[in-house]
């Protein structure tokens, strides 16, 4: 019997917890001024209307139930897909071998099979379905989270053996980097094409982890994955932020972004106008009339 029915009483991933709601924004979701190459990453978190579930914290155990691997087939003949726990195990390595850059030192992500004498939080399950379009996705329906939280106890990911084909290098590192793309979703990524509504061909977000296209151009995490990465798993708290001077914002006239330098998250603040040459104008270049200015100051003083 596979570890499936093991009831979890305790898990690593419940002592260290991040900041469950962070105080920024994410550059990925001004889609109307993204163009390619630019940093684009966006996390669940519940006040951004997304699929709020993920890991509580760096740190993350993995199991791959084997048993579910031997599959057979409805012509009789039996599917060996244990191909898919080593493109698994490659997909664990390519976040372990990603780093957060703090500016003084690397943090690396922690996520790996779990030991016997560990309790996993993330299952790896196989399936052969032609009926079902996902080649692979977290199954956030049947997960188990902690009281109280939006963490993930236990959730499974289950992989379609009859996309994720094993005949090929190419086609097994294909699986190696959707299922890397699983691993983002339970470490708290957002799908960012899904989340931009993005309908059109080519997808919007080919040259990321998270989006939907795949431009061949990379392998695993890339910077923006990491960062964002970084931020929902509190190895980059709010704190942690290193704002720079104002910049105009595209999300609203009365407010202006802060971007920090270290994840490229911002948080929007508002407008503070000064009086200078007759203008009443703010840091990050916005101005009001002289009229609007003294209306203002009448008001709030």
């Amino acid at each position: 019997m596979a570890v499936w029915a093991a009831l979890l009483l305790t898990l690593t991933l419940a002592g260290a917890a991040h900041s469950e709601e962070t105080s920024v924004l994410y550059e990925q979701y001004d889609t109307s001024t993204y163009t390619p190459g630019q940093v684009n990453w966006g996390i669940k978190e519940g006040k951004y209307g997304y699929g709020w579930c993920h890991s509580a914290s760096n740190g993350i155990l993995c199991a791959f139930d084997d048993a579910s691997a031997r599959i057979n087939l409805p012509e009789g003949q039996t599917l060996d897909a244990s191909y898919l726990k080593e493109d698994f195990a490659v997909a664990m390595a390519l976040w372990r071998g990603a780093a957060f850059n703090t500016g003084e030192e690397l943090l690396p992500f922690d996520i790996d099979f779990a030991r016997a004498d560990q309790a996993p939080s993330v299952y790896a399950r196989v399936i052969y379905d032609p009926n079902d379009v996902r080649s692979a996705y977290v199954d956030n329906k049947n997960a188990v989270l902690f009281p109280g939280t939006a963490h993930y106890q236990r959730v499974s990911i289950i992989i379609n053996a009859f996309y994720l084909r094993g005949e090929t290098d190419e086609q097994r590192a294909r699986n190696a980097h959707i299922l890397c793309h699983e691993l983002g979703h339970v470490i708290g990524l957002v799908d960012l094409d899904g989340y931009a509504k993005a309908s059109q061909s080519p997808y919007l977000f080919s040259d990321v982890l998270m989006g939907y296209g795949w431009d061949r151009s990379f392998y695993g995490p890339t910077d923006a994955d990491i960062k964002g990465a970084a931020v929902i798993l509190g190895i980059h708290r709010n704190e942690d932020h290193v704002f720079g001077a104002p910049v105009p914002s595209a999300d609203s006239h009365n407010e202006h972004r802060l971007v920090c330098g270290l994840c490229d998250g911002y948080r929007l603040e508002p407008h503070d106008y000064t009086l200078t040459g007759g203008k009443a104008v703010c840091a990050c270049g916005a101005q009001l009339s002289g009229l609007t200015y003294i209306h203002f100051s009448w008001l709030y003083s």
